[in-house]
């Protein structure tokens, strides 16, 4: 101890490592060549048009509630406010998150581990880009806001963890899977005085939801539900959850066998030989089913497969117990085998200095993530596609013309055009059956114009209505697509 402090000196090492990598994160991505998905520019677009005082619209003047994260937003919004473009703002939030994040898991499993340990398991977190979530979507906000409810709750403060789990679901409506369980376990969580909070907070959004958008639930799950099978979605799901990308040399990254990734389970499973974790509700149900429970809901909602990012947070806490239980397990053996002070020091620092190893290397391939030009089909060929056919339309299309397109984000970042949202996440008022169909969405909407896939000399999706295309992109790293415009038959 630091006299006079209550924190510790390993402590101060954990928060100057957070402290440090987050400076070198910021510096290293200031080359800008990695670059956001598109859905992630669906927030970014909400977020500038509030800093702009039109109100939480995807389009100026349509009250629909488009976005997943409140609270993300709000920060994104505020931020744009003090002059920051917003999607640099996004890129940097999310390192400050990832920071936080690790410092917070390391608080955690201080709790549950010997401090060393503690050190090792947030380093691991901070140091590896791949246990972080996407830069530009909410997922590293919402793992800091989680962490800090749960720490606050194994510790007691029942006021303190409510605000938070409110806060929480205010970052992802699903992290009612997290929150709920244990607000109403725990013994101080549960009392009326601590539980107006978490209630009164998230009474207060869906008031304001309710008044604004008409809607309690956002479009996004409308739009999305029903796309997929459970059993795809699930496996699909699973397996993306036990690659562990860090453990390469043990067979467990890449596209490891279906062996490997059960161990993963297992390894998650070993968290119960934590005393700790076994005592604690807060810790063993995030750490052993709330992963699971995640993952189901949303295979049982029928998301889009792929779309990982949707449940980031059991894929985080699913190996964090991994990490969580082989470490524990280690510590035991050292507790019950009668092993020197002297061996279990040079034990503890061998694996330190295999985290530190290993972030390093990762940190070398980060510096060649930011510095080399994205081209990834889903990435920076994506990205490329869309910014060129958005300066096209700036410079060809009128002001505030109705674009019927599937991938909003990008191009309605980037442009003064009105979209009509075929994927039905930022335009409503169209049945199920209709979703992801232009043909049906250009029926009831009537656009001017849509983007298209693919090389489409014209369409008419009946009779009276006949559209023609007055532009075409090659494919580029990308899809090709084709730019409609409505005429007389």
């Amino acid at each position: 101890m630091i006299a006079g402090r209550r924190f510790h000196v390993v402590d101060v090492a954990m928060a100057l490592a957070a402290l440090g990598w987050l400076i070198f994160a910021i510096a290293i991505s200031a080359q800008g060549q990695k670059v956001a998905g598109d859905d992630a520019f669906i927030s970014f677009q909400y977020a500038r048009n509030l800093a702009r005082g039109y109100g939480f619209v995807f389009n100026q003047g349509e009250r629909v509630w488009g976005f997943t994260s409140p609270l993300q937003t709000l920060e994104l919004g505020f931020l744009t406010t003090l002059g920051y473009e917003t999607a640099r703002a996004a890129f940097v939030a999310a390192f400050l998150w990832i920071a936080v994040a690790a410092v917070l898991l390391y608080g955690l499993g201080a709790r549950l581990l010997p401090r060393p340990l503690a050190l090792c398991l947030g380093l691991f977190f901070l140091l590896d880009r791949t246990e972080h979530g996407s830069l530009g979507l909410e997922g590293n906000l919402l793992i800091a806001v989680q962490l800090a409810f749960l720490l606050a709750a194994t510790a007691d403060r029942g006021r303190l963890a409510n605000i938070l789990g409110a806060l929480a679901c205010l970052v992802r409506p699903d992290s009612l899977l997290l929150v709920l369980p244990i607000v109403v376990v725990g013994r101080e969580t549960r009392k009326l005085e601590n539980l107006i909070w978490f209630a009164g907070i998230g009474v207060a959004w869906e008031g304001f939801a309710l008044f604004y958008f008409g809607e309690l639930v956002p479009n996004s799950y409308h739009a999305k539900s029903g796309l997929s099978q459970f059993v795809p979605f699930f496996a699909d799901a699973f397996n993306a959850m036990t690659g562990f990308s860090f453990a390469w040399r043990w067979g467990l990254a890449g596209d490891p066998s279906m062996a490997s990734r059960v161990v993963l389970v297992l390894l998650g499973g070993l968290a119960l030989v934590n005393p700790n974790v076994r005592r604690r509700f807060a810790p063993a149900y995030t750490l052993l089913l709330y992963p699971w429970l995640l993952v189901g809901a949303y295979a049982w909602i029928g998301s889009v497969t792929g779309h990982h990012w949707e449940f980031y947070s059991a894929r985080f806490f699913l190996r964090v117990s991994a990490a969580i239980g082989l470490l524990s397990l280690g510590n035991r053996l050292a507790e019950r085998w009668p092993v020197r002070p002297a061996l279990q020091r040079s034990a503890v620092a061998a694996l330190l200095l295999f985290t530190l190893v290993s972030g390093g290397f990762r940190a070398a391939a980060m510096v060649k993530e930011f510095s080399t030009k994205d081209a990834s089909y889903w990435g920076g060929a994506r990205y490329d596609t869309y910014r060129r056919i958005a300066d096209w339309m700036n410079a060809n299309l009128p002001q505030g013309a109705t674009v019927a397109i599937m991938e909003v984000g990008t191009i309605a970042y980037f442009t003064d055009v009105k979209v009509i949202d075929v994927a039905g996440i930022v335009t409503r008022g169209y049945a199920p059956d209709e979703r992801k169909n232009y043909a049906r969405f250009m029926l009831r909407f009537s656009p001017t114009y849509a983007m298209v896939y693919g090389n489409v000399p014209e369409m008419q999706p009946s009779a009276s209505m006949y559209y023609r295309r007055i532009a075409y992109f090659s494919k580029q790293g990308f899809e090709d697509f084709s730019i409609l415009e409505l005429g007389a038959p």
